[in-house]
């Protein structure tokens, strides 16, 4: 069982080094268990008639509110029970990363694979629908990209370099070294062609495992995204 004591340095640790890369959104909140909601039983049929935003979210808060899987400064995830999650936007920046997640690389079949399944989402992006992940961890990401993270965080480090500060000879270093690994190229394509945040990618609980594959279960952290909505100045 994890002790107090080693959640607070984990917590410590990833703070520290995601401090290194530029990004506006807050880190995503795990929830322990328990919560507000259960009024009713979820429908879908429901959910398509909703119009604006406000009503979606009571009524997901009403009826999903204990099955909140995390939330982060724009949206709340929500286990369905069926493979499947919930991403609701809880306002602008919430909305344009649905927006981006559900159609930003969509159709670049060379690093498609590198996200989950949108099934579906609504006309005006307020929630999407997609492919449930299990959790990424430090271990299962080594075994399946041949990559420590450790290594993985430094070398994106060396590769967006504009983007991060105290940058170090051996991050360039082991950006040159990752760039024969055929995931880390494939991943720094997709932040150059979609135009996604490093910083955002370069966090642990933004990826995933689906079907025995790493994936990136956070990627509405656009360029455009961080602009409009969370980096006006």
């Amino acid at each position: 069982m994890t002790s107090p004591l080693q959640l607070y340095i984990e917590a410590a640790i990833d703070l520290y080094l995601q401090e290194d890369f530029d990004a506006s959104t807050a880190p995503v909140r795990k929830p322990s268990g328990g919560g507000g909601g259960g009024g009713g039983a979820f429908s879908f049929d429901e959910l398509r008639a909703l119009k604006d935003l406000n009503s979606v979210l009571e009524y997901v808060n009403r009826t999903l509110g204990r099955a909140v899987l995390g939330e982060g400064q724009g949206r709340i995830v929500y286990r369905l029970g069926n493979g499947q999650v919930l991403k609701v936007a809880k306002n602008e920046g919430g909305v344009g990363q649905n927006q981006a997640e559900a159609s930003v690389c969509a159709s670049s079949a060379d690093v498609v694979t590198l996200f989950p399944k949108v099934f579906e989402h609504s006309q005006a992006w307020f929630w999407i629908l997609t492919e449930e992940a299990q959790e990424m961890t430090e271990e299962a990401f080594k075994s399946l990209t041949g990559l420590s993270w450790k290594m993985f965080w430094s070398a994106l480090k060396g590769a967006f370099a504009g983007k991060a500060s105290n940058v170090t000879p051996q991050d360039q270093q082991n950006y040159a070294q990752a760039s024969a690994n055929q995931f880390f190229a494939r991943v720094v394509k997709a932040i150059r062609d979609c135009k996604y945040e490093p910083g955002d990618i370069a966090k642990l609980d933004s990826w995933g495992i689906v079907k025995g594959k790493p994936v990136i279960i956070d990627s509405g952290f656009t360029e455009a995204v961080n602009k409009a909505y969370y980096n006006k100045g």
